[in-house]
């Protein structure tokens, strides 16, 4: 299962209860052997043990992707936006993430000159402004 997250990352999550490892193997990762490894997750009390997981920022875009059980069985996630079958003949996940708006652009962008600001001391910022005077009743 794929979750978008509120920073623009993704957390994948598959349930594994028998697998030694688990690794994410993209698009975005040039479909390198290894991947990205996902960590076994410490259960919640009344929840199963078995759970694997990931936070990655793939950029956004169309993406295919595929988790690799103990470096032997490739397997798609359902859940994805699609399947689809590779060159091999074996099933892919699809998975697409939607470019930002761009007022949430403009605000890392600030977001990210806050903290430079607030890093300087010798940077001070002004907030004071004029503002217009209220009518007057004739």
């Amino acid at each position: 299962m794929v979750t978008f997250e509120c920073d623009g990352s993704l957390t994948f999550r598959v349930y594994l209860p028998h697998a030694e490892s688990v690794s994410l193997v993209a698009s975005f990762t040039d479909w390198q052997h290894g991947g990205v490894p996902l960590e076994r997750e410490a259960p919640e009390p009344g929840e199963p043990e078995g759970w694997w997981t990931v936070n990655v920022a793939p950029g956004d875009g169309d993406h295919a992707f595929s988790y690799l059980v103990d470096d032997q069985w490739w397997l798609p996630d359902y859940a994805a936006h699609g399947v689809r079958r590779n060159d091999e003949g074996s099933w892919t996940s699809l998975l697409f993430v939607p470019p930002p708006p761009r007022i949430l652009k403009r605000m890392a962008r600030r977001r990210q000159a806050d903290c430079i600001r607030d890093e300087s001391p010798e940077v001070v910022a002004t907030t004071d402004r004029a503002r217009p005077s209220a009518p007057t009743a004739a």
